[in-house]
């Protein structure tokens, strides 16, 4: 579950941006819809394709 945070984090920001401008909203629906479109979905996107660090002690060597 360690590794859905971003995408969760993206939904949400649109469903909030989405719901509040159900409810007649602006200013934040407008805010909360920018932030999920252009920062929460592409970084979600970015971080499933892009390899994950290896760890200090490098890459593990099957024998």
């Amino acid at each position: 579950m360690r590794d859905h945070w971003l995408p969760i984090i993206a939904a949400l920001t649109l469903v909030g941006g989405f719901a509040d401008l159900a409810l007649g909203g602006n200013a934040v629906a407008a805010i909360l819809l920018v932030a999920g479109y252009c920062l929460a979905v592409p970084a979600a996107i970015l971080r499933g394709r892009l390899p994950r660090r290896q760890r200090a002690t490098g890459p593990r060597l099957s024998h």
